[in-house]
């Protein structure tokens, strides 16, 4: 089961973007980029809505498949 900064690492994969790449999309900075995909920070609504555009992926889809991820982990901690 993927965390979140794994589903943002691979789709950043995916579209063979480099974290400058992303970052520059999503108009954020590379850290930040680094601290969600080594799950060192949780996703704010407000980089989410920015990585979905980012990505191409609508909000909702994009919420979505993070909500999932999210609550595979808290399931796998208990």
């Amino acid at each position: 089961m993927k965390t979140p900064g794994q589903l943002v690492k691979q789709l950043r994969h995916e579209r063979r973007w480099n974290q400058y790449q992303l970052a520059n999309a999503a108009g954020v900075s590379q850290s930040l980029i680094a601290k969600i995909e080594l799950d060192l920070l949780p996703i704010s609504a407000k980089i989410e809505r920015a990585l979905s555009v980012a990505f191409g992926i609508p909000y909702d889809e994009f919420h979505h498949y993070l909500m999932n991820t999210q609550i595979d982990i808290a399931e796998a901690s208990r």
